[in-house]
């Protein structure tokens, strides 16, 4: 119950008045899938096994093309290249959008 915010009241309304109608309002937050994804391995490795097993999916999806055996190790490099680029692009949007833009970086 500590979590929720107080009531809004002004200071010229009185508790109790029954003109006055108390409202309660809850805002959410939506999280990014990607970010609930990343936070749900506990370790380096299970995350870009995982990402590439999605990776691997995704392909077969698109290409229509069934890939049966384990994960390769290119497909790990691929899913941990994608991975870090992720990140990089949440972390470093004003860069990535200057260069893009051909402008010089600021220091």
């Amino acid at each position: 119950m500590e979590q929720w915010p107080k009531p809004f009241l002004s200071r010229n309304l009185e508790r109790g008045d029954p003109e006055v109608k108390e409202v309660a309002c809850a805002v959410t937050q939506q999280q990014d899938p990607v970010e609930l994804f990343m936070q749900h391995y506990s370790s380096w490795y299970r995350l870009r096994k995982a990402t590439a097993w999605l990776l691997r999916i995704k392909r077969a999806l698109l290409k229509k093309e069934v890939i049966k055996g384990d994960i390769t190790l290119a497909e790990l490099k691929n899913a941990e290249v994608t991975l870090i680029g992720y990140v990089q692009s949440k972390q470093y949007v004003e860069e990535i959008k200057a260069l893009t833009d051909g402008k010089l970086l600021k220091k």
